[in-house]
C-alpha cells in the first residue's frame, strides 16, 4: 500500500497542484543518484532522477569510467563492478530496464575487444577482455534504470566499485 499524504490547499488552484507533487517527492525521500567520483581517474554517474519507493526511475542512469592515464586499464582486461545499495546499505535496489524488468545495459564505445556489460540485481559488471595501451580509454554504460523495493530506505543511492581493475584508475562512484 502506497503512503498517501494530504496537504492543505493541495486540491485548490494551480499553485496547490504544483506544490503538492514537489513536497511529496521531497518528503518521501526519493533515492537520488548524484554526480560523482573523483579518484585518480574519473567516474561519472549521471542521475536517474527520483527513484520512487516500490517503483522504477523515470530516466536511465549512465556510468562513465575514464582511465586516469594511458594504459591504466590492464592490457589483458579485467572487470569493473559497481554495486548499488539504499541509504542504509541494504540490498533493496536493483538495475532494471525502463519497465522494472531484466536490465539490458548498453556499452559504448563497443570497440573494446570483448567488452561486455551485465547487470543482475544490484550489481553492474563490465568485463574487458583487452584494453588499448596507446590511448586513455573511456567506457560508458547506459540504458540502466534503478528499481527500489517497497522496503527501501529513504535517501541517496550508495554506489561502490570493485573488481580486478583497480578503482583508483578510474574513480569510485559516490553519491551525495
Amino acid at each position: 500500500m502506497s503512503p498517501r499524504l494530504a496537504f492543505p490547499g493541495s486540491g485548490r488552484g494551480a499553485r496547490g497542484r504544483a506544490l503538492a507533487p514537489a513536497v511529496v517527492i521531497a518528503l518521501l525521500g526519493m533515492l537520488l543518484p548524484a554526480a560523482a567520483g573523483t579518484a585518480l581517474g574519473a567516474t561519472s554517474l549521471v542521475s536517474a532522477g527520483a527513484v520512487p519507493i516500490g517503483g522504477t526511475s523515470a530516466h536511465a542512469v549512465t556510468f562513465t569510467f575514464t582511465e586516469d592515464v594511458m594504459d591504466a586499464f590492464p592490457a589483458l582486461g579485467g572487470t569493473i563492478i559497481v554495486t548499488i545499495l539504499d541509504a542504509k546499505g541494504a540490498n533493496t535496489l536493483r538495475f532494471t530496464d525502463a519497465n522494472g524488468g531484466q536490465a539490458d545495459p548498453t556499452l559504448s564505445p563497443p570497440v573494446l575487444v570483448g567488452a561486455v556489460p551485465t547487470a543482475i540485481g544490484n550489481t553492474l559488471t563490465v568485463t574487458l577482455a583487452a584494453s588499448d595501451p596507446n590511448s586513455v580509454e573511456t567506457i560508458t554504460v547506459s540504458n540502466l534504470y534503478i528499481t527500489a523495493s517497497a522496503n527501501a530506505a529513504v535517501g541517496p543511492v550508495n554506489a561502490t566499485s570493485s573488481g580486478t581493475i583497480d578503482p583508483s584508475t578510474y574513480g569510485t562512484p559516490t553519491t551525495t
